[in-house]
């Protein structure tokens, strides 16, 4: 089908994909499959249609990490993103609770009302210091 020839640890083949006069496509083994581009900008999708096959049959497991894998990126970086604002909501939220119990009269307040108190500042310090807060009730 192609009369490519052996190029360093890759082989250079003429382009089936347009008028290819020099070999430009260049064909190589990757972790996954075989990795084929053309120098002279043949996309991937132009290069299978000329040699009549699917890209996934280039794929060692034969799937192809098209637009499933993009869409798993986006969704992994927009997870990754709410657990940031997550994690700045939380250290507000803590730096707020610090901030009120500091300088409050407690003299007051129900041994369980005291214990709540504390317990919150404990928890609002852990997230601050970026303890395991969990640990906390």
């Amino acid at each position: 089908m192609l009369d490519a020839r052996k190029v360093g640890n890759a082989y250079r083949a003429k382009c089936p994909a347009h008028a290819d006069t020099s070999p430009s496509l260049q064909i190589r083994q990757g972790d996954r499959g075989l990795l084929l581009k053309c120098w002279s900008g043949c996309t991937f999708e132009q290069i299978c249609v000329a040699l009549q096959i699917k890209p996934k049959d280039l794929f060692f497991d034969g799937t192809c990490p098209g637009q499933y894998d993009l869409r798993k990126k986006k969704r992994v970086a927009m997870v990754r993103k709410m657990e940031r604002f997550a994690k700045i909501d939380s250290y507000r939220e803590a730096d707020i609770t610090i901030m009120h119990a500091t300088g409050i009269d407690i003299s007051g307040w129900t041994n369980d009302q005291i214990d709540a108190a504390l317990d919150a500042v404990c928890k609002a310090r852990g997230v601050l210091e970026g303890e395991d807060v969990e640990r906390y009730p």
